[in-house]
């Protein structure tokens, strides 16, 4: 890209991202005064559930997706067989999924109360949003790696903001608060909505000739059996905190938890940048300077952003916990340990989201496991985990180990090179 193509590119993301984040902002705090704590604290292991989902049913996949797709997606035919390939394993691979989170959320959820027909039915209701997500996901990467990034952002956008519209209209008709059951149907319908949306934006990419590739089917399978169970594990460390203060804490604190993780849609923006512009053309771009040089520029972003943020949250917490609403105005030291958190994973996320556009995983089949078990091993020894900041604490110490893990990666990545600069793809 030419430098007027990439500040019309960033000004397209972070305008798209600004009206997304106060959407999903907006629907946050809308269902955390308008919904019970108890509602709320099923609300919070339901979409943990679908972000193990997400996680499981990419298990790598995603990763050989964008490495093979940084070299074909100018080739038409080619590309569109290569979508036809990560659509034939993925939907697959989420049956498997559903199987294993399915069982886990029913646990959970049976410990906040629920009955098992109840707890059944949430699980079923949320196989209905999971399942055009999952293909919703791949979708929108392969138009991200075609520089179609206003189809990706206009998606996103339709669905919160269906969800917002259909929120304020039961409030303003039911006028009796949100119930789970309600916000479960919105979320329905809104997932729905933008899947059929973005299916019809991406015909030019896909096409009914299209085959599943061998060749590309054997790579992927390859990715698939090198990060499954990293993706296991990850999907569960990732929401380990819920996991546990849903045995060990109360629902109140669950709900608390819940509201608080809120404010990480306040990062998102600049992953959004990553994942939308910087990701794609890292890994279309052969020359190893400017691959060097938009690595560090993406680090030192973070730290400004995240220097600034803590230092803010720190002075004034106030500011932050009003929004929440009265039930939460205790938590001004659990809101400080959610946003050192919430740096670290972005960190965590923008380098690991770096690294899967050029296939750089050489550490992480080996260690990821043994070094998350590690950090979870300490953080028992050492926390009192049915408490708020002892869950907090711990999710610190595992985004650190991830982003450490995901850095040398990185490093290895960078070292195998070749020295000379190549040309760069457009």
């Amino acid at each position: 890209m030419n430098p007027q193509q990439w500040v019309q590119s960033v000004l397209k993301v972070l305008g798209s991202q600004v009206l997304l984040q106060a959407l999903g902002f907006g629907i946050s705090i809308f269902l955390i005064r308008e919904m019970t704590k108890e509602d709320y604290a099923i609300y919070t292991v339901l979409f943990s559930i679908q972000s193990m989902l997400a996680i499981l049913s990419d298990s790598g996949i995603m990763i050989g997706f964008n490495a093979i797709g940084g070299k074909v997606w100018q080739k038409e035919d080619d590309f569109a067989s290569l979508i036809k390939t990560v659509a034939y394993l993925r939907i697959r691979v989420v049956v498997v999924a559903f199987a294993v989170a399915g069982i886990y959320g029913l646990t959970l959820l049976m410990n906040q109360n629920s009955s098992v027909l109840m707890a059944m039915l949430f699980v079923a209701c949320l196989g209905l949003i999971v399942v055009p997500e999952v293909h919703k996901s791949f979708i929108q990467q392969a138009l991200l790696i075609k520089k179609d990034i206003g189809s990706v952002q206009l998606t996103s956008i339709l669905y919160q903001g269906m969800r917002l519209v259909l929120i304020c209209l039961a409030l303003f008709i039911m006028k009796f608060g949100l119930s789970i059951q309600l916000i479960l149907v919105i979320s329905i319908l809104s997932s729905w909505a933008s899947f059929l949306y973005i299916l019809e934006k991406s015909k030019p990419i896909r096409s009914p000739s299209a085959e599943v590739n061998l060749e590309y089917k054997s790579t992927l399978l390859q990715y698939l059996k090198t990060n499954w169970h990293n993706a296991l594990f990850f999907s569960f460390q990732g929401q380990i905190s819920i996991f546990l203060i849903a045995l060990l804490g109360t629902t109140a604190s669950l709900a608390e938890l819940g509201a608080l993780t809120r404010f990480s849609l306040l990062f998102t923006a600049l992953l959004a940048l990553v994942s939308n512009i910087v990701g794609p053309a890292f890994g279309r771009c052969q020359n190893k300077g400017k691959l060097v040089r938009s690595y560090i520029s993406m680090l030192l972003a973070i730290l400004v952003l995240a220097t600034v943020t803590l230092l803010t949250v720190y002075l004034f917490p106030s500011l932050f916990l009003w929004i929440l609403g009265e039930q939460y105005q205790q938590l001004s030291h659990e809101l400080f340990l959610v946003f050192v958190a919430c740096s670290i994973h972005l960190a965590a996320s923008t380098v690991f989201c770096l690294n899967s556009y050029r296939g750089w995983i050489r550490f992480t089949p080996v260690w990821e496991i043994p070094a998350n078990i590690f950090s979870l091993g300490l953080g028992v020894l050492l926390f009192d985990l049915s408490t708020l900041e002892g869950v907090l604490t711990l999710s610190i110490i595992g985004a650190s180990t991830n982003l450490f893990l995901y850095v040398a990666n990185s490093i290895a990545g960078f070292k195998q090179l070749p020295e000379v600069v190549e040309l760069e793809r457009a």
